[in-house]
């Protein structure tokens, strides 16, 4: 399939338009100029037969007569030099007419003589007396004895035609050969220019925060490809640190976060022990114990994240059974949906395998149930779907819940991003479990896709990377209890 808006399609063509565009007008060029040159060449030849006939021959006829014009005519130019000769009075008598040539190709009869009334030399082309066209120069002279004259010569076009018309057909036939070779090395050529900067994409489609490691092929060459590339990579490494510095600085204030939550908590949970504490301090320790705990469960999710984006946490890919995955997650969260009042049903094609850690998958499929039964209101559906499309397999959670607006779906995988005052004031969360769900399927080389309208629901979807062949053998799938992200 052809990409037209590729690079090298664009200068392919372009160099076939100025090319085409250079060789038509060179053969243009050159088929009227050889054109004109040949029928310049026979004109002044013509005219140069016409001045001799009326220099050395016209003068003597009124004292040699008709034959002495006739013979010495016939002497000049006889049949072979196929030229037509025709010497006329001013009076309109005809004195001589050339016999028709050797090669029969005119006949001089058929050439028709009208009184001449121009007084200057000039051409003129007559048709009809042979298959081609007869170019004739008419040259008025006055003889000494003031007897006017007029003496034409003319030649057959015959060769020039031939000529011209072989030229034609040459150029007709080399030019688009001409183009079309051209056109074949200019693409062999063009590929192998672009070659370097296929490489340098496909490669720069690779690189993500998880193998920041690999660098660009420099193309040494002392061009401006090989500077790019070079600046390419240094730009990468620059990212490298910087992103390094960024999860570096999460992990490490998470991990040294939850030490002194963990001694908050403590400290609380003796101080609830006593026996003497007021009825409303005691409310206030255990409202502070589950913000502590909220604040812990943010603090190991950021950490979670950051170790997935580092590639701390190993993926350990197996074949599983995305829609048997998804019912059993599904299985364990329906207390939650029962609570709520919300409907839970399934459209799981069979057979739905994907390559993955399991655990990473089923946290996946919990954190987004759990996001679908918090936005969805009572009484609302949510469907569980996985379905294989061609090399692909796709994890389908949709739900008739409050929706978000478009400009906000975009921004929906961003930790701690809320879409709007009434969901933070409404519902508990810190905006994490989507941000989860999003460096898991980076992990697993998956794409996440969320479509959404206010009142009307959302639908998230996740494409992984279909497994080839179902597994011979089964990897226990994990059965740690569920504990979605917090949302």
């Amino acid at each position: 399939m052809i990409k037209v808006k590729a690079l090298r399609f664009r200068m392919s063509l372009w160099y076939a338009i100025v090319l085409s565009a250079c060789l038509i007008a060179y053969g243009a060029s050159m088929y009227i100029g050889v054109s004109g040159y040949l029928y310049r060449t026979l004109r002044k030849s013509i005219e140069h037969d016409a001045r001799t006939i009326a220099d050395k021959v016209v003068p003597n006829v009124s004292l040699k007569g008709l034959a002495y014009l006739q013979g010495a005519l016939n002497e000049m130019y006889p049949e072979v030099t196929a030229r037509f000769i025709r010497v006329s009075t001013g009076s309109g008598k005809v004195l001589y007419v050339s016999p028709r040539p050797f090669d029969k190709s005119f006949d001089p009869s058929l050439i028709p003589f009208s009184p001449i009334t121009e007084q200057s030399q000039f051409s003129k082309s007559v048709q009809g007396a042979g298959r081609f066209p007869i170019l004739i120069d008419v040259l008025p002279y006055t003889a000494p004895d003031g007897e006017a004259y007029f003496v034409e010569v003319g030649a057959n076009t015959q060769r020039i035609s031939t000529m011209v018309r072989g030229l034609g057909v040459s150029l007709l036939l080399g030019i688009p050969l001409l183009i079309a070779i051209a056109i074949a090395g200019g693409i062999l050529v063009t590929r192998n220019a672009m070659q370097p900067l296929d490489d340098i994409a496909e490669t720069a489609e690779r690189i993500t925060s998880r193998n920041f490691g690999e660098r660009l092929p420099v193309v040494e060459t002392g061009d401006e490809l090989e500077r790019l590339t070079i600046s390419l990579n240094r730009m990468i490494l620059r990212l490298q640190d910087a992103f390094a510095h960024i999860e570096r600085f999460s992990a490490d204030v998470s991990h040294e976060l939850r030490t002194p939550l963990s001694i908050l908590r403590a400290e609380r949970e003796l101080l609830l022990q006593r026996k003497d504490l007021p009825s409303d301090v005691r409310d206030k320790l255990l409202n502070s114990i589950e913000e502590i705990d909220r604040l812990s469960r943010i603090v190991s999710q950021l950490l979670e994240i950051s170790q997935l984006k580092a590639g701390a946490i190993k993926v350990d890919p197996f074949p599983i059974d995305l829609g048997k995955l998804a019912v059993n997650t599904t299985e364990q969260m329906l207390l939650l949906a029962e609570i709520k009042g919300v409907k839970l049903t399934y459209d799981i094609q069979p057979d739905c395998y994907v390559e993955g850690d399991g655990a990473l998958l089923r946290q996946v499929i919990a954190n987004l149930l759990d996001n679908a039964i918090k936005y969805t209101p009572e009484h609302g559906h949510i469907r569980v779907a996985a379905r294989r499309s061609s090399s692909r397999a796709i994890l389908e959670i949709e739900d008739t819940g409050i929706g978000v607006a478009s400009q906000d779906i975009a921004k929906m995988c961003e930790p701690f991003y809320r879409a709007d005052e009434a969901r933070t004031r409404t519902i508990a969360g810190a905006g994490l479990g989507l941000a989860i769900v999003k460096s898991i399927c980076t992990a697993h080389a998956a794409d996440i896709s969320i479509k959404s309208a206010v009142g009307a629901g959302t639908t998230v979807s996740v494409e992984f990377r279909a497994a080839s062949a179902p597994p011979k053998l089964s990897k226990p799938e994990p059965m740690n209890d569920l504990r979605p992200s917090e949302t």
